[in-house]
C-alpha cells in the first residue's frame, strides 16, 4: 500500500474517531446534531473516495485478502452511517437517546476498523466513553493498592503477591484467546460495567495495570509506589471528566489541555498527600516537588500513550517523574 494511501487511511479513521468522541452522552447539546449530521456526511464521502483508491491499487497490485478485509469493514461503517443514524424530526429526548444508541454500534464498528488496521501498522486511539463506574473503579482500586503498601504488605511480600496476579491475569488473557465463551463471560457479565469497548478484543487494562504494580514493587520504595498507584487511581479519572466535559483545546491523541492540566493538579495534591500522612520521613517541601514531577510525568505520559496502555504507562512514569526528582534534590541538598 502506497505511503499516501496509508496516510489518508490514518486521517479518515481518526476524523471518525473525533466524530465519536463528540458524540459521547455526556457532553451532548441539543444544537451539536446539526453538525454532527454534516460531519457524518463528510466522512461517508471521504471513506467512498477512500475505497475507490483503494480499489483501483488493488488492480494495480493484485488482490490481496487483508485489503479486501479493510474495505469491507469500510463498507459496513458506510452503511451503518446511511441506514441508522438517527432522523432529524425526533423529539429532542429521544433524538438524544438514539444518538446515544447509534453511537454504541458506531463504537464497535470503529474498534473492529481499528482491528483491521493494526494490520498495517496503522494505529488510531481507542475510544473510550465516559463510564463514571470505571472512575469509581479507578478510585476504589488505587485507595485498596494504597492500604496494601502501606498496611498490609511487606516490599518483599508485594513482590510475590504482584507476581502471582501477572500470572494470574495473563493466564486469563490466554484464555480470552482460546475460548471466545469465556471471554463473552468476562466481557458481558462480570467487568461488562467497567470496561471499554476495545478491551474485548485487546489485552485488557487491568492486565496492563497488574504489570506495572510488579514492576514497582521490583524497582521501587513503598514511598514512590504509593504514589504512582494513588495518582492513576484519582487523576485520570479527574483528567477524563473535566477532559471531556470542558475539554476545549485539543492536544494529542484525543486529549485537551484542560484534562492534562486537571490530571497535573489532582495528581499533585493526591501524592503529596500520601506523602505528607504515610512517609512523614520525607520532608514537606521535597514531597511537593515529588509529587508535582510524579503528576508532571504521569500527565505527560496519559497525553502521549497512543500504542501503550495508560494504565501501564502512567504509573511507571510517575514513578520515573518522582525518583528522579528524589535523586536531583538529594544531589542539590549534598
Amino acid at each position: 500500500m502506497t505511503p499516501a494511501v496509508t496516510i489518508e487511511i490514518e486521517q479518515v479513521a481518526l476524523e471518525l474517531h473525533k466524530v465519536l468522541r463528540d458524540m459521547d452522552p455526556a457532553q451532548w447539546r441539543d444544537d451539536l446534531e446539526a453538525g454532527l449530521r454534516e460531519r457524518m456526511a463528510r466522512l461517508v464521502e471521504r471513506m467512498a473516495q477512500l475505497q475507490a483508491r483503494l480499489s483501483q491499487w488493488m488492480e494495480a497490485a493484485g488482490k490481496r485478502a487483508e485489503v479486501e478485509a479493510l474495505m469491507q469493514r469500510w463498507q459496513s461503517v458506510q452503511e451503518m452511517i446511511r441506514e441508522r443514524m438517527p432522523r432529524g424530526e425526533l423529539p429532542k429526548v429521544q433524538l438524544k437517546q438514539e444518538w446515544a444508541h447509534f453511537r454504541k454500534q458506531m463504537i464497535a464498528a470503529y474498534e473492529d476498523l481499528s482491528s483491521g488496521l493494526g494490520t498495517f501498522s496503522i494505529h488510531v486511539p481507542h475510544l473510550r466513553p465516559t463510564n463514571y463506574m470505571r472512575n469509581l473503579y479507578h478510585v476504589g482500586n488505587g485507595l485498596m493498592i494504597l492500604a496494601l503498601i502501606e498496611f498490609v504488605l511487606s516490599p518483599r511480600m508485594m513482590i510475590w503477591v504482584a507476581g502471582g496476579f501477572v500470572g494470574l491475569v495473563w493466564g486469563m488473557e490466554i484464555s480470552r484467546r482460546i475460548w471466545p465463551r469465556f471471554n463473552d463471560f468476562l466481557m458481558e457479565k462480570i467487568f461488562h460495567k467497567v470496561a471499554h469497548p476495545h478491551e474485548a478484543t485487546y489485552v485488557n487494562s487491568a492486565t496492563w495495570y497488574v504489570n506495572a504494580l510488579f514492576v514497582l514493587a521490583l524497582t521501587c520504595p513503598p514511598a514512590i509506589s504509593a504514589m504512582a498507584v494513588i495518582i492513576l487511581g484519582f487523576a485520570d479519572p479527574a483528567a477524563a471528566l473535566i477532559g471531556r466535559r470542558f475539554g476545549r483545546t485539543r492536544l494529542v491523541n484525543g486529549r485537551s489541555l484542560e484534562g492534562s492540566a486537571t490530571f497535573w493538579v489532582v495528581g499533585t495534591l493526591v501524592g503529596w498527600t500520601v506523602l505528607l500522612i504515610f512517609h512523614r520521613e520525607i520532608p514537606m517541601w521535597s514531597g511537593l516537588w515529588m509529587s508535582m514531577a510524579a503528576a508532571c510525568f504521569g500527565a505527560l505520559a496519559e497525553l502521549f500513550s497512543r500504542r501503550i496502555d495508560d494504565n501501564l504507562s502512567i504509573p511507571l512514569a510517575s514513578a520515573a517523574g518522582a525518583s528522579l526528582m528524589a535523586l536531583l534534590l538529594s544531589l542539590v541538598g549534598g
